[in-house]
């Protein structure tokens, strides 16, 4: 199991540093930022991929590890399918194309979310606080899933690409458009609830407990005040197309 949790790690972290050298050769996708911007882009997915491939491979059993990985695979993937789709329409039509738009529309909706809830909700050691803490993880994982599908089953063009998202479907989409609303709301109610967790386990926590958690407080300071990839530009936060 552990062997089988490390490959995949490792691999996944490949996956993020083929796609971050991908970006970094056709840096169109990154809205043309400024190169401190594109710093803080690459270290905050490297770190993510990094650091959670380490905790995934040694503890394959702690979701914190898995977590990052997959929030630094949803920031490359729709990063490098954003680029594909713009290199396809600026040059030539290459094959994939509505699917590469497709992809890079909601990608960002899970990189986003889950380091601002579940990461915090469940560090460090990948469990709840409590019991009592069981329906804020199901109302923030049933959040999730509503507004990654209702980003990704929209009909109608894309906000950056002029075609039509080969995905949508108009009737489950009229069901999911009002939910939506109120899962961003009950999102960023669980994040202030994840934030309120962190100091239920600090007033609780031993001296081991309590520096891990130091350190998040930091690393958390530190990504907001270097702009995370979510906050870098309008063209990257694709969540949208137009009906």
């Amino acid at each position: 199991m552990k062997r089988v949790a490390s490959f995949m790690a490792v691999a996944l972290w490949g996956l993020v540093v083929v796609g971050l050298v991908i970006l970094l050769i056709f840096p169109e996708d990154l809205g043309g930022l400024e190169i401190p911007l594109t710093v803080a882009y690459t270290v905050f997915v490297l770190g993510f991929a990094t650091f959670g491939g380490i905790i995934a491979s040694r503890q394959p059993a702690n979701p914190i590890g898995w977590i990052m990985c997959v929030c630094a695979i949803a920031f490359t993937l729709g990063g490098v399918t954003g680029e594909y789709a713009s290199q396809s329409l600026d040059h030539s039509v290459l094959p994939g194309l509505s699917l590469a738009a497709w992809f890079s529309v909601w990608t960002w909706s899970v990189g986003a979310t889950l380091p601002a809830t579940f990461l915090l909700l469940l560090f460090p050691d990948g469990r709840l606080p409590s019991r009592r803490w069981r329906p804020v993880a199901w109302i923030t994982g049933v959040a999730i899933v509503v507004l990654v599908l209702s980003i990704a089953l929209a009909p109608g063009k894309f906000d950056d690409y002029p075609i039509s998202n080969p995905f949508g479907f108009p009737q489950i989409h009229a069901v999911l458009q009002p939910l939506a609303g109120i899962a961003g709301i009950a999102l960023f109610a669980s994040g202030l609830a994840s934030i309120v967790s962190l100091i239920f386990r600090f007033r609780r926590a031993e001296d081991q407990g309590r520096l891990q958690l130091k350190w998040l407080a930091f690393a958390v300071a530190l990504v907001l005040r270097s702009r995370p990839p979510y906050r870098l530009s309008s063209r990257q936060w694709r969540m949208r197309v137009r009906v």
